[in-house]
C-alpha cells in the first residue's frame, strides 16, 4: 500500500481494479498548470490532483461497485498496509489525540464555555 499525491491530465476514476491490483483515489480536484509551448510561449493545461492508495486484493473479490459503496472503509482498511509497527503506533497515537481534542471541544460546546 502506498498513499501518494498524483497529478494527471485526465480525470481519474475514483476506483480502478485490474486483476488483483486496486487503486483508490480521493480528493480529486481540477486545476491548471502552465507548460512550455512551442516557440517560447506557454500554454495552460488542465491537471487533476488527488491522493491515491494502491493495494492488492489477493482474493480478487473486491468489485468497483463494492469499493465505491464502502469507499471510506476500504481506504481505512488498507491505509496502514505498508506501514512499519512504529508508523502504525504513531498514527494511532495521533488518532487518539485528535479524538480527545474533539471530545474536549464538544464538551465546551455542550457546557456553554
Amino acid at each position: 500500500m502506498v498513499v501518494k499525491s498524483e497529478q494527471t491530465g485526465e480525470r481519474p476514476e475514483t476506483v480502478e481494479i485490474a486483476g488483483t491490483d486496486v487503486w483508490l483515489r480521493r480528493g480529486i480536484s481540477e486545476g491548471e498548470r502552465e507548460e512550455q509551448g512551442g516557440e517560447g510561449g506557454s500554454v495552460k493545461v488542465k491537471v487533476f490532483t488527488y491522493e491515491e492508495l494502491h493495494f492488492t486484493d489477493p482474493t480478487g473479490e473486491l468489485t468497483v461497485e463494492g469499493a465505491k459503496a464502502d469507499f471510506d472503509t476500504v481506504w481505512a482498511a488498507h491505509e496502514a498496509d505498508g506501514m512499519s509497527m512504529e508508523e502504525q503506533i504513531a498514527s494511532l497515537q495521533q488518532q487518539v489525540a485528535d479524538s480527545q481534542a474533539a471530545l474536549l471541544e464538544l464538551g465546551d460546546i455542550v457546557g456553554g464555555e
